[in-house]
């Protein structure tokens, strides 16, 4: 097991080296992975007792919530904490983050999620949940990093932090970055509130920088040179399956 080092982590774009930062509040970093994962549970067709709101059934886990949060929150320094603000990336400058700004990209931004997700288990809404478990993301024009950075992720080994809070960065050195790049970097992000590592596959989420047409790749690929959890038995050593490794934490109760 690795030391109970947090790993905050900033993407950015091909052009400029990605970082990993040591951070002084303690959280539990690790992974698990799968190159074929046991199939997502499946509704049972005879099953009167139809359940479609999030709290789940008998035969799978409530869905995992995902707060996109477009309305510019302020953010207090600490250990994360969605439902009170409370996050690590507010100790980089301050927790003032700007609204959005383009309301007519939200839902192509959404939708875009909504696909890129749709094999695991999770929901994403626009409105704050009233209680319970959920991540937060901070979609914002503001960057208290530099320019050309798409986001920033505490890293949550096995699935550590059920109430993370990440950011996408919409704004870049060259002016609003697209709905599908800004969904790009929530996803990556996202990947690394779950508790995956960085790949090495252009095609993959989870590879360096971020850059339009991604997915996550359902094949043991490469661990990035930023490895930051243990191995797992889903995949051989040094190597990650994004897609797997998503269906087996998000169902995994």
């Amino acid at each position: 097991m690795r030391p109970l080092f947090p790993a905050l982590v900033l993407s950015c774009a091909t052009a400029c080296a990605e970082r990993v930062i040591e951070n002084a509040v303690t959280f539990d970093p690790a992974v698990d992975t799968d190159p074929d994962p046991d199939p997502a549970p499946q509704p049972d067709p005879d099953d009167d007792d139809d359940d479609e709101s999030s709290g789940g059934s008998d035969s799978w886990p409530a869905p995992r919530v995902i707060f996109l949060n477009f309305d510019g929150p302020t953010l207090v320094g600490g250990p994360d904490d969605s439902r009170t603000n409370t996050a690590t990336i507010a100790f980089a400058g301050g927790g003032e983050f700007a609204p959005y700004g383009e309301p007519e990209a939200i839902p192509e931004i959404t939708a875009f999620l909504r696909n890129a997700w749709s094999q695991t288990n999770v929901v994403f809404t626009t409105e704050r949940p009233g209680g319970g478990d959920y991540t937060m993301v901070v979609i914002s024009p503001t960057n208290p990093y530099e320019p050309e950075h798409h986001g920033v992720a505490v890293v949550g080994c096995e699935d550590s932090l059920r109430n993370s809070v990440v950011a996408a960065f919409s704004q870049g050195p060259d002016g609003p970055r697209t709905p599908e790049v800004v969904a790009s970097s929530i996803s990556r992000e996202l990947g690394f509130s779950f508790g995956l590592d960085p790949v090495e596959d252009p095609n993959d989420f989870m590879a360096a920088g971020v850059v339009p047409g991604r997915a996550f790749v359902d094949s043991c690929r490469p661990v990035g040179e930023n490895q930051i959890c243990d191995e797992t038995d889903l995949c051989p050593a040094g190597s990650r399956n994004s897609l797997a490794q998503l269906i087996a934490l998000t169902f995994a109760g």
